[in-house]
């Protein structure tokens, strides 16, 4: 007699990014909980990000604000 075919292990779908955080938090002692804001390197990398935009966002600010005397002489120039 040939052997049976093993069926298929049905595998249960990941749990979702809220499920795993209550786990975590579930399983961690409350006097060793991280609450810092680096804690989380995902929200740190974000914030590095948005800060160094917004750093590049002010520095373009004042570098046309440092133009604007010539720009407001340029119609002068082309008249």
């Amino acid at each position: 007699m040939p052997p049976k075919a093993q069926p298929k292990k049905r595998t249960a779908p990941a749990p979702t990014l809220r499920l795993l955080t209550r786990a975590k938090n579930a399983t961690t002692h409350p006097g060793l909980v991280d609450l810092s804001e680096d804690s989380d390197p995902e929200k740190s990398k974000l914030k590095t990000q948005k800060k160094a935009a917004k750093e590049k966002a002010k520095a373009v600010t004042k570098k046309k604000e440092a133009n604007l005397p010539e720009m407001k002489k340029m119609p002068q120039y082309l008249q």
